[in-house]
């Protein structure tokens, strides 16, 4: 039983990392999200977008 509730936890981790991969990929979109009046904020996700990319996350 033990077994089967860290396999349950290890797909909702991946399923968490696939929707905020998703979420990060439209935010890092200027045609999809205005940050222009947040500073440094489109940047910022601009990059932790692009570090993504370079598959950092498992």
């Amino acid at each position: 039983m033990p077994e089967q509730t860290a396999g349950l936890k290890a797909t909702r981790v991946a399923n968490a990392i696939h929707q905020l991969s998703g979420l990060l990929g439209n935010a890092a979109s200027p045609d999809n999200v205005d940050l222009t009046d947040q500073g440094d904020l489109g940047p910022a996700i601009t990059a932790l977008f692009a570090q993504q990319d370079r598959s950092t996350l498992p």
